[in-house]
């Protein structure tokens, strides 16, 4: 019937939208296989949160509950890529530190890795260089605190067992790009695991 035609354009449509959003994560997972050096692995982290709604006339909820980065800390070997997908208008963009709610360019003046781009809704990126890196979504850092890190270790050093993650202690200078020298990465590391296992029950 003609007055059914609208409602099955409409689903056609949303389909159609579906299909191409998938399509760009899955050319985005291609390429970044096809980069990757022999030995080196693809890690990937998904941003999760779409514009909640508020109810009966309320103002809509934002907060780390529906605003978030998963997982929040990574741990990869140097050399490894990271494949950032997300649901929501959301931004990868490097900051100076754990606390930091500017991007580096805003604070020191260095482009560092990101994009300032919600779309396409993803984002890949090599980690050449051993340290530890912090980054944020600029639209939700504010009221969620939506950040999360990746620590980059030398290439025989172990990786943790997930979801385990290793903190560095607070004393641990950074450079002015945020990320850590490798020397006091592999010592935190050390320091971290060794107290874990001594209070271990």
């Amino acid at each position: 019937p003609a007055a059914g035609r609208p409602v099955v354009d409409l689903l056609v449509m949303q389909a159609q939208r579906a299909a191409a959003a998938l399509a760009v994560a899955l050319v985005a997972a291609s390429s970044a296989r096809a980069i990757i050096d022999d030995g080196a692995q693809l890690h990937h982290v998904h941003g999760f949160g779409e514009e909640p709604t508020g109810e009966n006339g309320e103002i809509p909820k934002y907060d780390a509950s529906n605003q978030y980065w998963t997982p929040r800390e990574l741990t990869v070997h140097v050399g490894d890529s990271v494949l950032w997908t997300w649901i929501g208008p959301h931004t990868v963009e490097q900051v100076h530190n754990g606390t930091s709610i500017r991007p580096l360019y805003d604070t020191h003046g260095i482009e560092g890795f990101g994009t300032s781009s919600i779309v396409p809704p993803s984002y890949f990126w090599t980690f050449n260089d051993i340290g530890v890196y912090h980054y944020i979504c600029v639209p939700h850092i504010t009221c969620c605190d939506m950040r999360g890190s990746v620590t980059v270790l030398p290439r025989d050093s172990p990786l943790p067992r997930a979801p385990h993650t290793v903190p560095l202690p607070a004393h641990v200078a950074q450079r002015i790009d945020g990320t850590t020298p490798q020397s006091r990465v592999a010592v935190a590391v050390a320091a971290t695991e060794a107290d874990t296992e001594h209070h271990a029950p």
